[in-house]
């Protein structure tokens, strides 16, 4: 059914506790994993004058914050296919599970109160409009919010 899951992983408690399912559901279905992880575009008032500098930084940081993820999988036989974007998070999920055919997109939410959805709006709440792809959203448990 599903040979191949996207997941959404920017190291938080909930993309950790979504990157479980993703590689449970991946072994299980013998699917390819492709892990996501967006950074913020790059603007004219980004800190460093040196615009592949700050490209450079940013895909190092994103490397180091997948690396235990790609790893993890890896290790269960799972084939891995990291992804490091550059958009806003929503955007880069849809851009990149359509340009893969992903047939399955996986991610962590967070707890928002219900004015901070409405203030902020959620990236799960805005992939949902913005993809015919089916989502796999997940919750960290209440043990792993206390340690965030």
């Amino acid at each position: 059914m599903f040979k191949r899951l996207l997941l959404a992983f920017d190291g938080s408690t909930h993309s950790r506790e979504a990157l479980s399912y993703a590689i449970g559901m991946a072994e299980a279905l013998h699917a390819e994993l492709y892990i996501l992880h967006a950074y913020a575009p790059i603007t004219s008032s980004s800190p460093l004058d040196d615009a592949d500098e700050f490209l450079d930084l940013e895909q190092a940081e994103a490397m180091r914050i997948m690396s235990p993820a790609i790893i993890n999988a890896q290790r269960t036989g799972v084939v891995v296919h990291p992804a490091i974007v550059e958009g806003p998070a929503a955007a880069a999920i849809v851009r990149v599970a359509a340009e893969q055919g992903c047939d399955l997109i996986i991610m962590g939410r967070r707890g928002l109160s219900p004015m901070e959805q409405v203030l902020l709006g959620s990236v799960s709440d805005n992939v949902l409009h913005l993809t015919d792809v089916p989502i796999l959203i997940t919750h960290a448990t209440a043990e792993e919010q206390v340690r965030i």
